[in-house]
């Protein structure tokens, strides 16, 4: 049984509705639905808002006075406002009482939780003659999302997307005698790599900066790591001082 209030009608009642006004407020028992402006709300367990033909939806007041609202307007584009009246505060799409996207007033949007990473080199680290050796990015600058492990010196992608990764490094004590120097950044069976020919340089020549950043593809549990090859010559090193070696990434989307 349902019961119907109208300004003709009075209470009269309808099999597995509450009704009031025919239309302006709908309790459907039977298919666990509620409706505002429509006789027929649809699909179980919604709220269904059928608006006028102009702008229609849902308004939040504080005291009186109309704090954020979610609105449709007659061509279908939906409106979400925060602090419409007082001109401040901003819109937060939260998950869990995090935030996960902030747009402030001005319009700046942040996403917090983003994984991001900087990551740089405590102390010089020798090379190799001939092994591709992953470069000991072992101090954290910062590390949203806690995916960069500062033990194995690589990036762990928490979700697959795409990530934008940059790096540079300050390789000290150059030899002619070399064949070549050649940094890579390895993601997951790919590699990119830059290389350098040091033959006809001067055997006194002190460094050389290599650098690299590109947008890569990669699925949740990939990873990804800075690794450099010396082929031969003088053993160089690569220079840990503060701004010549680093590592950072972040998911662009």
């Amino acid at each position: 049984m349902a019961i119907t209030i109208d300004g003709t009608n009075g209470l009269t009642t309808d099999n597995g509705a509450l009704k009031l006004d025919t239309d302006t407020l709908v309790v459907d028992e039977t298919n666990n639905t509620v409706g505002i402006g429509t006789s027929s709300p649809s699909t179980s367990h919604r709220l269904t808002l059928d608006k006028p033909t102009n702008y229609g939806g849902i308004e939040f007041k504080q005291a009186g006075t109309r704090v954020g609202q979610i609105i449709q307007d007659g061509v279908g584009n939906l409106y979400v406002d925060a602090n419409t009246n007082n001109g401040g505060g901003s819109l937060h799409l939260r998950n869990y009482y995090s935030d996960s996207l902030v747009i402030d007033p001005s319009g700046y949007l942040t996403k917090p939780n983003q994984p991001a990473f900087l990551a740089k080199m405590s102390s010089d680290q020798t090379l190799v003659d001939g092994s591709a050796e992953t470069i000991t990015f072992d101090t954290e600058v910062y590390d949203v999302g806690s995916n960069f492990n500062t033990s194995t010196y690589q990036f762990t992608a928490p979700v697959g997307g795409k990530y934008v990764f940059s790096y540079g490094i300050r390789i000290d004590v150059i030899t002619s005698g070399a064949s070549y120097y050649r940094p890579q950044l390895y993601i997951s069976n790919q590699s990119f790599y830059d290389i350098f020919d040091p033959v006809g340089y001067d055997s006194s020549t002190s460094y050389q900066s290599f650098h690299m950043s590109l947008t890569a593809n990669m699925d949740a549990g990939d990873i990804a790591r800075v690794m450099v090859r010396q082929q031969g010559g003088t053993i160089s090193h690569l220079d840990a001082s503060s701004g010549y070696s680093w590592f950072s990434g972040y998911l662009l989307g």
